[in-house]
């Protein structure tokens, strides 16, 4: 979401307790990853691979859920 600057990403992240890095929706961003809705999100691994896709609001649980995941793979 292109209102959603750095500050509310970082409490996004330290109120879950996310060991991720997020990126804010800037327009190359949004380009970039071809997003046509602002609850579009996805999640790249250091190597650049998209490794996951979705749309639409997600729970904490599935974030949690999904990030436990990817760190145990």
């Amino acid at each position: 979401d292109q209102r959603e600057g750095t500050n509310a990403l970082a409490t996004f992240k330290n109120l879950n307790g996310y060991p991720v890095k997020l990126a804010p929706g800037t327009q190359s961003v949004l380009r970039d990853y071809a997003v046509t809705y602002t609850t579009t999100k996805y999640v790249v691994g250091a190597d650049g691979v998209i490794l996951s896709k979705s749309t639409g609001e997600q729970s904490s649980s599935s974030w949690k859920q999904l990030f436990d995941s990817l760190i145990a793979a």
